[in-house]
């Protein structure tokens, strides 16, 4: 009698071991969404581009451990004197499993100085990576080419430490892969200011997280989702 109550008892506890540990196994696997994000591929592969305020010579921002700064701002980091920048955003996603989806765009807003108004998003021809320069050169070949192919998608309005999500739809992809591009190529978005080329206040500007500069964690980073 003593042995059967043991073993039933023996039993029994280990029924409850077994269903702990397997619904703690069910609680990770569900958590577990990164699975459906596609994030920069190469640390050139996102950055930002700024011209001097006379448009004559600029610099490209990439592998620095810096955000996306998209906007007008006020340095002496990138030359011998203090000089005024307009900057945008560009970002590369490789897109090579796209199944003729929308896509959904993610980006987190770290900072907001000044007054900067609001934000346009844009599809672009993909420049190819971005070769790092920290201080002024010229990088008109693909300030130019931000101007004369960028697609329009839509307004916003980031806040400070939220997401910025743009759905991109599938039809508007697939035209400037089959435009441009081959399956297995990259697709780029392009981030700028309302009417930025019209502005002349200086230290209004939006600050992104970017692939390898997000400082609260590393899942701020910018990635895109199919939908």
């Amino acid at each position: 009698m003593n042995i059967s109550k043991k073993v039933l008892l023996s039993t029994l506890v280990l029924s409850i071991i077994l269903s702990v540990l397997f619904t703690g196994c069910e609680e990770v696997t569900n958590n577990d969404n990164d699975d459906s994000k596609i994030y920069i591929k190469e640390l050139n592969d996102d950055g930002m581009i700024a011209q001097e305020e006379n448009l004559v010579e600029g610099i490209i921002l990439s592998e620095d451990n810096k955000p996306i700064q998209v906007g007008l701002f006020t340095s002496s980091d990138y030359s011998s004197s203090e000089l005024n920048y307009l900057s945008r955003g560009i970002l590369r996603f490789d897109i090579s499993d796209w199944e003729k989806t929308d896509i959904t765009f993610n980006i987190k807003c770290i900072n907001v100085q000044g007054n900067p108004e609001g934000l346009e998003v844009y599809l672009m021809d993909d420049p190819g990576q971005l070769t790092n320069y920290n201080q002024l050169q010229d990088v008109s070949s693909i300030w130019l080419l931000t101007e004369s192919s960028a697609r329009f998608i839509g307004e916003f309005y980031p806040s400070k430490n939220e997401w910025l999500k743009v759905n991109i739809q599938k039809d508007m992809v697939e035209s400037i892969i089959n435009e441009k591009y081959s399956k297995g190529e990259y697709f780029t978005i392009l981030l700028k200011l309302f009417f930025d080329f019209t502005l002349d206040e200086y230290g209004n500007y939006f600050e992104f997280a970017s692939s390898n500069y997000s400082p609260d964690d590393k899942s701020d980073r910018p990635y895109i989702e199919y939908k």
